[in-house]
């Protein structure tokens, strides 16, 4: 069995570990319990959530430039009919 590696943290009180050469982090909660979090899981569950909303933004811009595209093609034709 390997020896894990364990490095303290003072300011966030946690302790990184690498379980089977992948890191992990453990964070101590109230009591004198010790949980256990993958850390590339939380890694990527934040980077899915931040290019979901990157993707939501996008669209949403998407969406109001074709607004604005629109509106100003009608105010075009509406000056343009009225001479």
């Amino acid at each position: 069995m390997k020896k894990q590696k364990t490095s303290c943290d003072p300011t966030y009180k946690n302790i990184r570990i690498l379980i089977n050469d992948k890191p992990a982090i453990a964070v101590y909660d109230s009591g004198a319990n010790v949980s256990l979090i993958n850390y590339n899981f939380w890694k990527s569950l934040c980077h899915m959530f931040f290019l979901t909303l990157f993707i939501l933004e996008y669209r949403s811009l998407g969406q109001y430039t074709q607004r604005l595209r629109s509106a100003n093609i009608s105010e075009i034709i509406r000056l343009h009919s009225s001479e």
